[in-house]
């Protein structure tokens, strides 16, 4: 007979927008990450307005009229924590997600208020995202606004 379940077993849905998309980087980071599907939340523009210690700027969701497209994971209670720990000057949210198969999700999400908006994501950063997109087939339009980013 296996042990109950503890409440730090229980999945936690994640809603990846950014250089999280990229299930190498993602998983690489925390090991219990799967990628489900692909989502976006409405109201909400990405911007790489999120201030970095290197300078550059980081993917945000910024509450706009628009439409930011992204994946979600899901993941262990134990790993949301950790991921917490790695997302530095974020704070964690919970946004509901339309799924591409119709659903409605409610996932936990990374905004941040510490934001400068003169900021460009670095080349190498914005590739992770890019990469993802590509990963999980994301609409070409939405690859190509991802591309057409100018970056430092």
């Amino acid at each position: 007979m296996s042990p109950p379940k503890t409440m730090n077993n229980l999945p936690v849905l994640y809603f990846a927008y950014g250089s999280n998309m990229s299930s190498k980087r993602l998983i690489k980071r925390i090991a219990s990450a799967k990628p489900l599907i692909e989502a976006s939340v409405e109201n909400y523009n990405l911007k790489f307005n999120k201030i970095s210690k290197d300078g550059t700027g980081k993917a945000n969701l910024i509450k706009a009229d628009g439409v930011v497209i992204g994946v979600i994971f899901e993941m262990n209670q134990d790993d949301i924590i950790k991921l917490d720990n790695i997302e530095k000057g974020y704070s964690r949210v919970l946004v509901n997600v339309q799924g591409v198969d119709g659903k409605s999700y409610e996932a936990v999400t990374y905004i941040s208020d510490q934001i400068n908006d003169t900021l460009k994501p670095s080349k190498e950063y914005l590739q992770y995202i890019i990469d993802g997109a590509s990963e999980h087939q994301l609409p070409e339009y939405y690859s190509k606004y991802l591309q057409s980013t100018e970056v430092i």
